[in-house]
């Protein structure tokens, strides 16, 4: 048995995140901790300032670009719309923001901050991943999906322009660079609790959560949900 009696969460999001689209104007969000997470996936297609992301689908294009560029999983814009868009690293670090005006893009300190939060990587992702949805595959091992966070299985693309693992791992971007070309990432799956933290080639694309930290923003108004599973 677990318990989060600290954990607080806005009013209806359990269900409603289960139909949310992750967009520019998606604001539905979870107070962990003393950050402030949005619960959908980034789905942007431009900057902060206006600019265009470029879309890139083809597979030698994309395995030679060295600029910032997005995707939708197998080209699919419906896939976009339940899972949000791939980005690739370039994107998450470009200066002109890929996070909306008053949000970031989560450093690894952030992620670290939130796996700490729900008590460990061990267990994160039991509190963390979207529960009760064809969204992942099945059995999408001890979902609970506790604080509203919604975890998604939107899988990955890889350097060579490749598409992995949709339904079965979500994979989630840090701006936090390793090595040279590197970066730190988050690795949800459906056969397992745990949340891993790994590397991958800035080449690649993920999906994207925004944090930011309470101070920042005004305070939500949120139910103390108590006991947990």
């Amino acid at each position: 048995m677990f318990s989060f009696p600290h954990y607080t969460l806005k009013p209806q999001t359990l269900n409603e995140v289960l139909l949310a689209k992750a967009g520019a104007s998606a604001t539905r969000s979870v107070r962990i901790g003393q950050q402030e997470w949005m619960a959908a996936n980034l789905s942007v297609p431009v900057f902060r300032n206006g600019d265009p992301i470029a879309v890139i689908n083809d597979l030698d294009t994309w395995s030679q670009t060295r600029e910032p560029a997005m995707c939708c999983y197998s080209g699919d814009t419906g896939l976009s719309e339940l899972y949000g868009y791939l980005y690739n690293w370039y994107a998450v670090t470009d200066p002109r923001g890929l996070a909306p005006e008053g949000w970031r893009v989560p450093a690894d300190q952030d992620w670290n901050a939130l796996i700490d939060a729900v008590g460990g990587d061990r267990y994160a992702g039991t509190v963390l991943k979207m529960k009760n949805t064809p969204l992942w595959k099945s059995p999408n091992y001890n979902a609970h999906d506790m604080v509203g966070f919604g975890a998604l299985a939107g899988g990955y693309r890889d350097m060579y322009g490749v598409y992995h693992c949709l339904r079965s791992y979500g994979y989630y971007w840090s701006s936090t660079l390793c090595r040279k070309n590197f970066a730190w990432c988050r690795r949800f799956g459906y056969s397992e609790a745990i949340v891993q933290r790994l590397t991958s080639v800035v080449g690649s694309a993920m999906s994207v959560r925004c944090v930011r930290d309470i101070s920042q923003g005004r305070p939500l108004e949120f139910l103390d949900i108590g006991e947990g599973i």
